[in-house]
């Protein structure tokens, strides 16, 4: 088979880069997490394992299937993790990870993982809401303070321009 050579409508120069015709899309964020996601795994890492109680704020995340199963390859979503100690999570030989199915983890720690998965979620949201609302004070505060150093300054400013 005959091959024929490319033709090129413009010279290439000797040196000179290649150009494409379409430039390239910008890549997408490999990690699509929203934030109030990432702050929830930090606020589960900060409490003390479930098992235990020990290992407090230096506890790890653990992925149970209680609000999603996780297939080859995917977890499940992070707002289904509990707090575990190293120990507890991994290194045991009861630990969560050795003692499979995840039914069978929870029966011998005696543990009702829906319940639990529910109950930090709802704290979760409680202490969320309840900083959202401290900053909402924090700023209104603020504009008030701000507000009065304005009015005084103006005040200030203008009195002796209306006294005389």
């Amino acid at each position: 088979m005959k091959r024929t050579p490319l033709k090129r409508k413009t010279p290439l120069k000797r040196g000179a880069p290649l150009k494409r015709k379409t430039p390239l899309s910008p890549r997408s964020k490999t990690n699509s997490r929203q934030p109030s996601e990432s702050s929830y795994m930090n606020w589960i890492r900060s409490l003390p394992c479930v098992c235990c109680e020990g290992a407090k704020g230096k506890s790890e995340a653990a992925h149970t299937t209680v609000l999603g199963k996780s297939g080859i390859g995917a977890k499940s979503p992070n707002r289904s993790t509990i707090p575990l100690c190293a120990w507890c999570h991994r290194l045991a030989t009861d630990a969560y990870h050795a003692l499979t199915p995840e039914r069978m983890w929870a029966e011998y720690h005696a543990l009702d993982l829906p319940k639990l998965v529910a109950d930090l979620n709802t704290e979760f949201q409680q202490k969320r809401e309840a900083h959202k609302a401290s900053l909402r004070t924090y700023v209104i505060h603020w504009v008030y303070a701000l507000l009065a150093v304005a009015l005084t300054w103006i005040l200030w400013t203008l009195a002796p321009i209306a006294l005389s």
